[in-house]
């Protein structure tokens, strides 16, 4: 249902949903109806979607008219109706307390926000890597459990997705052998320093590439493949989707914040390590990370789960009064997440981005 309204919007099915996710809040539910009777249903759609929806699919790149948002709105509020009434019958079936998603479906965290907030389970985990990609996971702890059979492990309180930083890293030996051997001028800076450094550059208004540690598993940045922001400015949000991101303009940018401040700024009462939720904005100086809908995709950072990542955020809060980063992930649009210090510097290169931090090492365009 989702995937045939994005192509029908001119978005790449099965892939593009989160744009029509982030369109939704521009337009008006007026298809509902039309969608849920005959789209949500085993049953083809017994007429064209061009007829249905009064007139012909987008084309890739064609302007995005009030019809295309309406729709995006439509199939958004389509899919949280279904999604509740699954949630709700599932709840009346077990009259257990825990919800546990997966998915792509589970990557909507509008949708997830509102099974939060209205759903009847006391709590909610959403595997990080829900999509396809997750299959790996899944595959690999069934032969863990299953055919090795070794112990479950629980953590009480926590999980043991490790914040999802599973992936490939590079130490600072390495980091430094790439700019040595392909001439890239750097300086080398103590934790604190390059911690202070990098505050003062968002408090300036610059755009910095962030590369630490393993890479995030999963389609969202979470402080390790990330390009950071100031979220107080105004114009942050169109300069970074303009010359940075080279995305639609209508795309939000999602905050990360400290656990300990969340609660001030926004309306969540929860975790959420993962980005998968949404929530209302308690404050009003952050326009650069609130939706139209005055909506975020809230990270909130424990130090326990990435300490520099943590300690970068309580230096910005410390020396500049906020307690949050725009956090997005490090890649230009069509392009996958850098992996290696060499993805990092080329979509450095290619983009607005100011400075560029790998590990210890800081690389700027700039003289300074």
């Amino acid at each position: 249902m989702y995937s045939a309204v994005t192509s029908y919007c001119g978005f790449n099915p099965n892939a593009d949903e989160y744009k029509l996710m982030g369109l939704a809040p521009y337009g008006d539910p007026i298809y509902v109806d039309i969608i849920l009777k005959r789209l949500a249903t085993p049953k083809k759609a017994n007429k064209k979607l061009d007829l249905l929806f009064g007139g012909p699919p987008r084309r890739n790149g064609e302007k995005i008219g009030k019809r295309h948002k309406d729709l995006a709105r439509s199939v958004q509020a389509a899919a949280e109706i279904v999604l509740m009434n699954m949630v709700n019958r599932l709840h009346e079936e077990t009259k257990l307390e825990n919800l546990c998603m997966a998915g792509e479906g589970a990557l909507n965290c509008v949708a997830n926000g509102r099974i939060l907030r209205e759903g009847p389970f006391k709590r909610v985990w959403i595997q990080p890597a829900a999509s396809d990609a997750g299959a790996a996971l899944g595959a690999a702890l069934m032969g863990w459990y299953e055919y090795m059979g070794k112990p479950r492990m629980v953590k009480p309180g926590r999980d043991i997705q490790k914040a999802s930083l599973l992936g490939p890293s590079y130490s600072d030996k390495e980091i430094g052998r790439y700019l040595n051997e392909n001439n890239i001028q750097y300086t080398k800076l103590e934790r604190g320093d390059l911690l202070k450094k990098v505050a003062g550059f968002l408090n300036a208004q610059k755009i910095v590439g962030w590369f630490q540690g393993r890479m995030e598993f999963g389609p969202r940045s979470l402080g390790n493949r990330s390009i950071l922001a100031d979220p107080r400015s105004k114009d942050m949000r169109d300069i970074i989707n303009k010359n940075v991101k080279l995305r639609e303009p209508f795309r939000p940018f999602a905050p990360s914040v400290l656990f300990e401040k969340a609660k001030e700024h926004f309306d969540l009462e929860v975790k959420s390590p993962y980005m998968l939720f949404t929530s209302q904005v308690k404050s009003s100086g952050f326009p650069a990370i609130t939706h139209i809908d005055n909506s975020a995709r809230v990270q909130t950072v424990e130090r326990r789960d990435n300490p520099i990542f943590h300690d970068l955020l309580r230096q910005f809060h410390k020396n500049y009064g906020c307690p949050m980063v725009i956090n997005t992930s490090f890649n230009v649009m069509g392009e996958p997440i850098v992996c290696k210090p060499d993805d990092a510097y080329r979509c450095f290169m290619m983009t607005n981005i100011d400075y560029l931090v790998m590990g210890s090492y800081l690389v700027s365009k700039n003289k300074d």
